[in-house]
């Protein structure tokens, strides 16, 4: 199987001097997120395509004989070309070809504690799971259990009961019991397709800002972390993206990301008291343009802001009496360019964050654990 120019996939057979099936997906799995990819070839030589859990493509044709050869993953291993450029992760290869029923049960998890008491869990697109525990005890421990491949299984991935604030934009609009449009008029914002995308000409500066702008209408309190992932982010002029506030107020208090004219370095803007003129905050991070694809995040501990793209610090910014309990995302400069968002959540915030370790995989009673 391999990727063609226009990013689908294509699953194919070669046996006995002679092609067997070809099937090509529809979708393209090129677009900067993760997908669960499966390929089966049947009983009776024809071929099916899945991806993420769903049947994309199939091919019937008569059964060839197989030639032996080594497993390769990456390249093409008959003439050493067709080199992968990404990345690939969990690998599994059958003896059998898995049913239609077994597929999305393929990348289908659950999680409990040792007492089996369901655990709230999200997965993100880049595989990573966040798994919420009541507590840790200190100096000791909390062992959480993942199930997983068990046809009774269904997959329970849910944000909104992992985090403290949770939206992956799977609706058709903005959930306004969520947040507030701020300056609509400077503005569009559309939400499809699990993506929320927001263009404004106006800005996030001086006194007051007049781009448009979403901001949460619940509070956090205490120390949090707050992020985004940017999916796009169209190189303009001083674009403001993600920021945290003091209030949906125009003159609110605040602690943006911002991308600087030449799209060379990240930096931010800062208005540390109601009404005070937003200044340049740490103009030479260093820090190139991101492009798309990068989750920025906003460390709130008391009066001190850190802002970071991934796990590189950007800034770091201490106010008296700063309160930035809420948080916001916009486009500024030019409303013909949006940025688009894929999910945006917040967590508690800790100086370090627990250590790990993994046993060993079992199967109780049938259920991989």
């Amino acid at each position: 199987m391999h990727t063609t120019g226009q990013g689908t996939l294509r699953w194919w057979s070669y046996g006995g001097g002679q092609t067997g099936f070809t099937v090509e997906s529809s979708r393209a799995v090129t677009d900067g997120e993760w997908h669960s990819v499966t390929a089966t070839r049947e009983a009776d030589g024809s071929g099916r395509i899945y991806i993420d859990g769903v049947l994309d493509g199939s091919n019937a044709a008569p059964a060839r004989p197989l030639i032996p050869i080594t497993v390769a993953v990456g390249r093409d291993i008959r003439d050493n070309s067709g080199q992968f450029v990404g990345q690939i992760d969990d690998i599994r290869i059958f003896n059998r070809s898995v049913s239609p029923a077994e597929v999305p049960l393929l990348s289908a998890f659950r999680y409990t504690d040792e007492n089996n008491y369901p655990l709230p869990f999200w997965r993100e697109s880049g595989g990573r799971t966040w798994v919420r525990v009541p507590a840790i005890p200190a100096s000791g421990s909390v062992t959480v259990r993942q199930f997983w491949g068990n046809a009774s299984l269904s997959d329970g991935s849910d944000g909104v009961a992992t985090f403290d604030a949770f939206d992956d934009f799977n609706g058709t609009s903005v959930d306004t019991a969520r947040w507030t449009i701020v300056n609509p008029a400077s503005g569009f914002v559309n939400v499809s397709g699990g993506r929320l995308s927001i263009s404004s000409g106006g800005d996030w500066w001086e006194t007051g800002d007049t781009a448009l702008f979403l901001v949460s209408k619940s509070r956090v309190n205490g120390p949090y972390v707050t992020e985004t992932l940017m999916v796009a982010l169209p190189p303009n002029t001083y674009t403001r993206s993600f920021g945290v506030r003091g209030s949906a107020s125009t003159s609110a208090p605040m602690f943006v990301m911002l991308f600087n004219a030449d799209m060379t370095r990240i930096t931010n803007v800062a208005r540390d008291a109601a009404g005070a003129t937003a200044v340049y905050f740490g103009e030479s991070s260093g820090i190139p343009y991101p492009g798309k694809g990068q989750i920025a995040r906003f460390d709130i501990d008391g009066t001190k802001v850190t802002n970071r793209l991934g796990n590189v610090v950007v800034n770091t910014r201490t106010v008296p009496g700063w309160d930035l309990g809420y948080q916001a995302l916009t486009s500024t400069h030019n409303a013909s360019s949006p940025n688009e968002f894929a999910w945006f959540r917040v967590r508690k915030f800790e100086d370090s964050s627990p250590a790990v370790s993994f046993g060993n995989e079992t199967e109780p009673g049938g259920q991989r654990g």
